[in-house]
């Protein structure tokens, strides 16, 4: 079907004329930039681009409404999705994209919602579309150019094992979401650079399966257009890769990944632990580092036929999902930390039972860089660990991936893996190292890497922050609870942070932690002492030496009286 949103007919519309393409960014500029082959191809080089005719004709006609472009309709979209897709040369889309499209319009969406959409939430999104080039232009140059406030850093790719920042602002993000929503990205070399999908053809595709959980991931995307195009949010989301040094890498790194060794050796005393059966860790978390149970492709199955933490916590807040189009997958010794990211719906149920429940109002305070001052932390555990989760390389990989996500890396922020990568290191203390590395945790590094890294953002302290977190690696991923959350306490402790919240989601298995917590707080436990009695249990267990459960096993160590 032929919508006539990218034919010859462009004269007939007489749209408003485009601006002018910016100037080009300088060229020694380029290599800090997200390639063009992983952004919507358009015209023109080293980032003098536009739409190319056809496709900035359909967006325009998408913009003028559905009189002027016909698209009124599920199958409609679907065909002009494809129209688009064509122009950009980028193949079909999913199989059941109309068919999808189709089934959430016409069987899920009231009709006066389904009809606000395309009368004006759609129209909104086009118009979001066709800002992107000039949008990444400024947001580049701004960058570039060290802006004043200190609130851009080029949108590039941070790889694998190279600490970094990008910050964008929220109408930026609406922009490249609104292209995401659209199809309108390359996919072939994402998979190359271990990035995850970022189209959104598959998430419309499985809606023909007719799984109410997945329709409700698309109403929270529906709705958080609803609401961005409507009223453009002026604040800002950073993303950073943060990452623990492997031992023997160059450029004398800060503290390395810490070794069995120096869990054993650490003094820390336990910090606070306050448990809650019910409650969510977006709710009563709010104030705390909060914990995303992410996968190593951060959003998991979002986009696709995923339903839990991860999943839910994007659909809520959905710049986070813009993070998928430049994270590539995460190793052992990183995490990813967003700030800012804000949350437009309300939910009910998990999983199967998850459902849209309408409008979210964010009143999280922003911070001095307009981000909301909601910190979320990304770590992916092991999958389906079974009994190797309790050797003792699977217990330092878990309690080192929870480590460097609870760690405030500021102080470190600047290091890089090839010192030569950048041209002003600049050296400082780096007063929140651990005191699990060999020499205590003074080491220093690179304090600032100049605003291409956003380095100003330091300004805005994490000390005093807990963590907010429950059964990480479990449920879907098949973890041990009681394994997890003992090792979880111990990096936010080791990590300098003053509480953690646990969030047991009712899990009878989690019953008893705050009573062991309690015990091992009114007895002085340090990290060292709780590290070396995990690896007793894990040997005992190994042998099959030990019957009880770890919380039963650990009690017992309480001297009697």
């Amino acid at each position: 079907m032929d919508h006539g949103l990218t034919s010859e007919k462009a004269t007939e519309m007489k749209p408003a004329p485009s601006p002018l393409p910016p100037a080009p960014l300088p060229d020694e500029a380029l290599q800090w930039l997200l390639p063009l082959d992983f952004l919507p191809r358009a015209a023109g080089a080293a980032w003098r681009w536009q739409w190319p005719p056809g496709v900035e004709y359909a967006l325009r006609a998408l913009a003028a409404g559905p009189a002027t472009s016909g698209v009124a309709a599920g199958v409609a979209l679907g065909e002009a999705i494809q129209d688009m897709r064509r122009e950009l040369r980028l193949g079909r889309c999913h199989g059941s994209l109309h068919t999808g499209l189709h089934t959430f319009f016409h069987q899920v969406l009231p009709p006066a919602a389904a009809a606000s959409f395309f009368l004006s939430t759609l129209p909104g999104m086009a118009v979001l579309a066709l800002s992107l080039p000039a949008a990444l232009q400024a947001q580049h140059a701004a960058a570039l150019q060290g802006h004043p406030a200190g609130r851009h850093s080029p949108l590039r790719i941070l790889p694998a094992q190279q600490p970094g920042l990008v910050m964008l602002t929220q109408e930026l993000i609406a922009a490249l979401l609104a292209c995401s929503f659209l199809c309108l990205f390359p996919t072939g070399p994402r998979t190359d650079e271990m990035l995850p999908a970022i189209n959104c053809d598959r998430l419309f595709g499985l809606l023909v399966r007719g799984a109410p959980s997945q329709a409700a991931k698309v109403q929270c995307l529906v709705h958080y257009f609803g609401r961005v195009t409507q009223q453009p949010p002026r604040g800002t989301v950073t993303f950073e890769r943060k990452v623990l040094p492997l031992p023997g890498s160059p450029g004398d790194p800060p503290a390395p990944l810490p070794t069995s060794e120096d869990w054993a050796a650490s003094t820390a005393a336990l910090c606070p632990l306050q448990v809650l059966d019910g409650g969510t860790i977006e709710d009563d978390g709010a104030a705390y580092l909060q914990v995303d149970f992410a996968n190593a492709f951060l959003g998991g199955g979002v986009l696709g036929a995923g339903c839990v933490q991860e999943e839910i916590r994007f659909m809520l807040c959905p710049e986070l999902l813009v993070g998928m189009l430049f994270l590539p997958a995460l190793a052992d010794n990183e995490a990813i930390e967003v700030v800012g990211a804000e949350r437009y719906s309300a939910y009910t149920g998990y999983a199967d039972t998850f459902q849209f429940a309408g409008d979210f109002v964010d009143a999280t305070p922003r911070d001095a860089l307009g981000r909301r001052a909601t910190h979320l932390v990304a770590i992916d555990a092991l999958a389906n660990p079974g009994t190797r989760q309790w050797a003792s390389q699977h217990r330092l990989r878990e309690v080192n991936k929870a480590f460097c996500g609870f760690l405030d890396h500021a102080p470190r922020r600047g290091w890089v893996h090839d010192p030569g990568a950048l041209a002003s290191p600049a050296g400082a203390a780096n007063e929140g190292a651990p005191s699990t590395s060999p020499e205590g945790g003074a080491s220093t590094s690179g304090a600032a890497v100049g605003m291409l890294e956003g380095a100003q953002s330091e300004a805005v302290p994490a000390a005093g922050r807990g963590v907010a977190t429950g059964n990480w690696g479990c449920g879907a991923f098949g973890g041990d609870v009681q394994l997890k959350a003992l090792l979880q306490w111990m990096a936010a402790t080791q990590a300098g942070r003053p509480q953690l919240l646990y969030c047991s989601f009712g899990d009878a298995k989690a019953a008893r932690l705050a009573q062991v917590g309690a015990w091992l707080r009114r007895e002085g436990w340090a990290v060292g002492e709780l590290w070396a009695m995990l690896h007793e249990y894990a040997q005992r267990r190994t042998n099959d030496d030990c019957p009880d459960d770890l919380f039963q096993w650990l009690l017992p160590q309480q001297p009697r009286t």
